[in-house]
């Protein structure tokens, strides 16, 4: 249970419970999750609660079940501007993301994470979930020599600029994420398909 706590880093926990949510956070800013699992069974508990102004926390490499009779992997309340990176297992019954109607959670942004599509509830307004992949390129010419400094550019389907770099020495771009989609209080608007030049 984390409240009022701020700048704190956590490594490798195992988080088990079947009574209460695996990691609870209130009024929690600027935290740092690497290499957590949380597994949860109980009834109606959620893997983690960000709850009431937890904003700007960090999650790499987490690992979130809650597979009681309902429970969500990720719950969110009232909290904004948290990012989730490499996230595998992100599973919950019987959704795997949920928001809180009755709160606003703007730009939690999943890049490169696991879980359903159709198994996150965004409901409430301005509730907002990002879901963002990995896309690096490789710039070769017609020889099959690679380019350096070649500009990449992503568009998406609206014709937004999504990034543009260049490649490095051996034709590669950096890598970069790429947004698939934005669900805005359950609509859900696909970034994709991106024209790459």
């Amino acid at each position: 249970y984390l409240r009022g706590s701020t700048n704190n880093t956590f490594i490798n926990n195992t988080i088990k419970s079947s009574n209460n949510s695996g990691i609870y956070m209130s009024k929690s800013v600027n935290n740092s999750f690497v290499g957590t699992i949380v597994k949860n069974n109980g009834s109606s508990v959620h893997g983690i609660i960000l709850n009431t102004s937890s904003h700007e926390n960090y999650f790499l490499l987490l690992n979130s079940t809650a597979l009681g009779s309902s429970g969500a992997a990720v719950y969110i309340h009232n909290s904004s501007n948290n990012t989730f990176v490499d996230s595998i297992n992100l599973e919950g019954n019987p959704s795997d993301i949920v928001y809180s109607p009755n709160s606003h959670g703007q730009n939690n942004v999943f890049i490169n994470c696991s879980f359903s599509n159709n198994n996150e509830t965004v409901d409430g307004p301005k509730n907002e979930l990002v879901r963002k992949w990995y896309y690096q390129a490789l710039v070769k010419c017609t020889t099959g020599g690679a380019i350096s400094g070649a500009n990449v550019s992503a568009y998406n389907v609206t014709n937004g600029m999504e990034f543009s770099v260049l490649t490095n020495a051996s034709g590669y771009t950096p890598r970069m994420n790429i947004t698939d989609y934005v669900n805005l209080e359950n609509n859900v608007s696909y970034y994709s398909n991106y024209i790459i030049n």
